[in-house]
């Protein structure tokens, strides 16, 4: 870890860090920090410290990632519970590596059966890899005769998406091979242009099951999340870490009393609205928080789907 991180670190009580992925369990110190570079940065003092190496193996990783900044115990998407399979039929893992040996990235939602949404942040996290995505999953530690695997043929970022923590942190997934539905494979759909997002929401992924942002559990993990409004948020996040990127194309959720939250392994995946008639529409795409996952008064950020009809719309319509 650079001269600067390892000064953020050592002031344990002024530290917090943004997550956007969590780096796989590996022994190799050099996949550790294949993963984590360009997705951590640790904010301390209003001052932002990019981790340029990692020499350490991945406990000691672990250790200065998490145990040196105040967290409490809370566990799962964070605080969240099981959900029930084929509840969440739009869910998908988006994953990379050598099939059949693939690692899970983040999460996405099935559009139709070649289009997939997710973060723009996923993809570039591991820029020149192969992805695929995998539908029809519930657990991840077996296979399961409802899961679907298709090869990603082309990725659509957000020209506007700078990387890391920013606005316009979208992106289309086209599969090789188009997805059959059934019970456990539907598309979700999309929000009206423009339109509010307010009341209560649902998160669905495979997020950390700990609030330090490591470590994926093996169930498909729920939680229902009150919204905060923008400027709720943006003074939440700016009593915690200074000015934030914050944009209006930005939903975030709470609740700020700390326990309950998206963390890293989430990243990607749908915030859904369930609507009067019992149909959910993905309103959110996860996008960033703050680590540990679950702080008290830190709200989650997503990127409003509503923003971007129409840039979803285009890309689809012309690929």
């Amino acid at each position: 870890i650079s001269a600067s991180s390892r000064q953020c670190l050592s002031n344990s009580q002024s530290c917090f860090a943004y997550w956007l992925l969590p780096p796989q369990v590996s022994s190799n110190p050099l996949l550790v920090y294949y993963q984590i570079k360009n997705i951590f940065y640790h904010i301390c003092w209003n001052n932002v410290y990019y981790i340029t190496q990692l020499t350490q193996n991945f406990t000691t990783a672990r250790l200065h990632f998490g145990l040196r900044v105040p967290y409490g115990g809370v566990s799962r998407i964070v605080g969240g519970q099981e959900a029930d399979r084929a509840e969440f039929p739009h869910q998908v893992t988006l994953q990379w590596g050598n099939a059949p040996f693939l690692n899970h990235l983040c999460g996405g939602s099935i559009l139709s059966h070649q289009w997939v949404l997710t973060a723009g942040h996923c993809p570039l996290a591991v820029t020149g890899r192969t992805l695929y995505v995998k539908a029809g999953k519930h657990s991840m530690k077996t296979t399961e005769k409802t899961e679907q695997l298709s090869k990603v043929s082309a990725i659509f970022i957000h020209d506007k998406y700078p990387g890391n923590v920013a606005p316009y942190d979208i992106a289309l997934l086209k599969l090789e091979k188009p997805l059959v539905y059934d019970e456990s494979v539907q598309p979700i759909a999309l929000p009206k242009a423009s339109s509010d997002v307010d009341g209560e929401v649902v998160l669905s992924g495979w997020g950390s099951v700990s609030s330090s942002g490591m470590g994926t559990p093996d169930i498909l993990q729920k939680v229902k999340l009150p919204v905060v409004d923008l400027a709720t948020c943006k003074e939440a996040l700016e009593r915690l870490v200074g000015p934030s990127p914050l944009h209006e194309s930005n939903v975030c959720t709470g609740p700020l009393t700390g326990g309950v939250s998206a963390c890293s392994g989430d990243s990607g995946g749908p915030l859904i609205k369930v609507l009067g008639n019992g149909k959910p529409e993905v309103i959110g795409v996860v996008s960033w928080g703050i680590i540990p996952c679950g702080t008290t008064g830190a709200p989650s950020v997503y990127t409003r789907v509503s923003s971007y009809i129409d840039w979803i719309n285009d890309i689809i319509a012309k690929n």
